[in-house]
């Protein structure tokens, strides 16, 4: 069964994500707010190619404004100027399904142990959010849920350092 969900993505680099009090010049390094395109705006550039993945509506019923995945698709950026230590991230999704265990988001695949990281969201034998580290198996942050996100808007956020 494929997996559908739609995002919208904010990252953030050592600082809090409020959109009622979000400042913009201070320590952002990326932002997606999918205004009809996957284009950057935090002024770095590192707009997204989008392979597969359509325009729909956002968790605020703006159309054009969100992407929908159908379980292959993806959006692919540079990771230039990302942080691989601490970092705030936070990212709005609304799945139809978890069977596939979707990555939510991701960067840093090809670089050295401890720079890459995943968030992802586990289906059946553990449900949980997942916030992991490549090549370190042990390393991995885990928020348990008790009923499936699904059908609802959720604003899974992370912060490391």
């Amino acid at each position: 069964m494929k997996s559908a969900y739609s995002i919208v993505l904010l990252l953030a680099f050592g600082g809090y994500c409020l959109l009622a009090q979000v400042n913009l010049d201070s320590g952002l390094v990326a932002y997606y707010p999918f205004n009809r395109n996957a284009n950057d705006e935090s002024g770095y550039g590192n707009n997204g190619s989008v392979f597969g993945a359509t325009l729909t509506m956002d968790r605020f019923g703006n159309d054009s404004s969100a992407y929908y995945f159908d379980g292959d698709d993806y959006i692919k950026a540079a990771a230039d100027g990302l942080p691989t230590a601490e970092r705030t991230t936070s990212i709005w999704f609304k799945a139809d399904t978890l069977s596939t265990q979707p990555v939510l988001l991701g960067y840093g695949g090809n670089g050295p142990p401890g720079t890459s990281w995943w968030m992802n969201i586990n289906h059946g034998g553990t449900p949980a959010y997942f916030l992991g580290i490549h090549y370190t198996p042990s390393n991995y942050l885990t928020y348990y849920y008790t009923q499936e996100p699904i059908g609802e808007w959720v604003n899974f956020v992370t912060t490391t350092d």
